[in-house]
Protein backbone atom coordinates (compact mmCIF):
# COMPACT_ATOMS: atom_id res chain seq x y z
CA UNK A 1 0.00 0.00 0.00
CA UNK A 2 1.00 3.59 -0.58
CA UNK A 3 -0.59 6.74 0.81
CA UNK A 4 -2.25 9.02 -1.72
CA UNK A 5 -3.75 12.21 -0.30
CA UNK A 6 -3.51 10.68 3.16
CA UNK A 7 -5.52 7.60 2.23
CA UNK A 8 -3.83 4.21 1.90
CA UNK A 9 -4.28 2.71 -1.57
CA UNK A 10 -3.23 -0.61 -2.98
CA UNK A 11 -1.15 -0.07 -6.12
CA UNK A 12 0.77 -2.33 -8.46
CA UNK A 13 4.46 -2.89 -7.74
CA UNK A 14 5.29 -0.99 -10.96
CA UNK A 15 3.28 2.07 -9.86
CA UNK A 16 4.78 1.92 -6.37
CA UNK A 17 8.26 1.89 -7.91
CA UNK A 18 7.41 4.88 -10.13
CA UNK A 19 6.00 6.89 -7.23
CA UNK A 20 9.04 6.18 -5.07
CA UNK A 21 11.38 7.29 -7.86
CA UNK A 22 9.36 10.43 -8.61
CA UNK A 23 8.96 11.42 -4.98
CA UNK A 24 10.71 14.58 -3.80
CA UNK A 25 10.40 15.02 -0.02
CA UNK A 26 10.93 18.77 -0.46
CA UNK A 27 8.13 19.39 -2.97
CA UNK A 28 4.46 18.62 -3.33
CA UNK A 29 3.58 16.72 -6.49
CA UNK A 30 0.12 16.44 -8.03
CA UNK A 31 -0.33 13.51 -10.39
CA UNK A 32 -3.17 12.11 -12.45
CA UNK A 33 -2.59 8.36 -12.60
CA UNK A 34 -5.09 6.46 -14.70
CA UNK A 35 -4.65 3.26 -12.70
CA UNK A 36 -5.70 5.17 -9.56
CA UNK A 37 -8.02 7.87 -10.91
CA UNK A 38 -10.14 5.51 -13.02
CA UNK A 39 -12.07 2.72 -11.38
CA UNK A 40 -10.51 -0.17 -13.28
CA UNK A 41 -13.40 -2.47 -12.28
CA UNK A 42 -16.13 -0.21 -13.74
CA UNK A 43 -16.22 -0.77 -17.51
CA UNK A 44 -18.62 2.15 -18.10
CA UNK A 45 -16.36 4.57 -16.22
CA UNK A 46 -13.29 3.17 -17.94
CA UNK A 47 -14.93 3.60 -21.35
CA UNK A 48 -15.91 7.18 -20.56
CA UNK A 49 -12.42 8.04 -19.32
CA UNK A 50 -10.77 6.51 -22.38
CA UNK A 51 -12.74 9.04 -24.42
CA UNK A 52 -11.25 11.80 -22.26
CA UNK A 53 -7.61 10.67 -22.60
CA UNK A 54 -6.88 12.86 -25.60
CA UNK A 55 -8.03 15.93 -23.67
CA UNK A 56 -6.18 14.90 -20.50
CA UNK A 57 -2.83 14.49 -22.27
CA UNK A 58 -3.26 17.63 -24.38
CA UNK A 59 -4.04 19.73 -21.28
CA UNK A 60 -1.46 18.22 -18.95
CA UNK A 61 1.32 20.59 -17.93
CA UNK A 62 3.81 17.72 -18.11
CA UNK A 63 3.57 14.01 -18.90
CA UNK A 64 5.89 11.62 -17.13
CA UNK A 65 6.33 8.14 -18.56
CA UNK A 66 7.59 5.43 -16.22
CA UNK A 67 9.41 2.74 -18.16
CA UNK A 68 10.59 0.94 -15.05
CA UNK A 69 13.76 0.96 -12.99
CA UNK A 70 17.14 1.14 -14.65
CA UNK A 71 18.28 -2.17 -16.15
CA UNK A 72 19.91 -3.60 -19.29
CA UNK A 73 21.92 -0.39 -19.80
CA UNK A 74 18.73 1.67 -19.97
CA UNK A 75 20.71 4.69 -18.71
CA UNK A 76 22.92 4.38 -21.81
CA UNK A 77 19.81 4.18 -24.01
CA UNK A 78 18.20 7.22 -22.36
CA UNK A 79 21.41 9.25 -22.68
CA UNK A 80 21.66 8.25 -26.35
CA UNK A 81 18.07 9.37 -26.98
CA UNK A 82 18.56 12.64 -25.09
CA UNK A 83 21.71 13.45 -27.09
CA UNK A 84 20.38 12.33 -30.48
CA UNK A 85 17.54 14.77 -30.97
CA UNK A 86 15.74 12.11 -33.04
CA UNK A 87 16.05 8.42 -33.69
CA UNK A 88 16.36 6.93 -37.16
CA UNK A 89 16.40 3.13 -37.22
CA UNK A 90 18.53 3.28 -40.40
CA UNK A 91 21.26 5.06 -38.44
CA UNK A 92 24.41 2.88 -38.56
CA UNK A 93 24.59 3.02 -34.77
CA UNK A 94 21.50 0.78 -34.67
CA UNK A 95 22.92 -2.04 -36.74
CA UNK A 96 25.32 -4.18 -34.83
CA UNK A 97 25.96 -5.28 -31.34
CA UNK A 98 27.23 -2.07 -29.80
CA UNK A 99 25.99 -1.01 -26.36
CA UNK A 100 23.59 1.75 -27.54
CA UNK A 101 21.96 -0.65 -30.01
CA UNK A 102 21.48 -3.41 -27.43
CA UNK A 103 20.42 -0.94 -24.75
CA UNK A 104 17.84 0.66 -27.06
CA UNK A 105 16.48 -2.75 -28.09
CA UNK A 106 16.02 -3.68 -24.43
CA UNK A 107 14.42 -0.32 -23.63
CA UNK A 108 11.96 -0.53 -26.53
CA UNK A 109 11.05 -4.11 -25.57
CA UNK A 110 9.53 -2.89 -22.30
CA UNK A 111 5.79 -3.34 -21.73
CA UNK A 112 4.90 0.38 -21.94
CA UNK A 113 5.57 0.44 -25.70
CA UNK A 114 2.92 -2.23 -26.31
CA UNK A 115 0.13 -0.05 -24.90
CA UNK A 116 -2.22 1.69 -27.33
CA UNK A 117 -2.08 4.97 -25.36
CA UNK A 118 1.62 5.46 -26.12
CA UNK A 119 0.88 7.54 -29.22
CA UNK A 120 -1.45 9.86 -27.30
CA UNK A 121 0.89 10.12 -24.34
CA UNK A 122 3.86 11.07 -26.49
CA UNK A 123 2.36 13.22 -29.23
CA UNK A 124 -0.37 15.07 -27.36
CA UNK A 125 1.78 15.98 -24.37
CA UNK A 126 3.20 19.49 -24.20
CA UNK A 127 6.21 18.54 -22.14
Amino acid sequence: SIYLTGTPRKVTPNLASALLHLRDPEKSLTLWIDAVCINQEDLAEKGHQVGQMRHIYACAEKTCVWLGPSSDNSDVAMDFIANSGSINVKDPRFSGKDVPSLALSALFARTWWSRIWVVQEIFLSKN
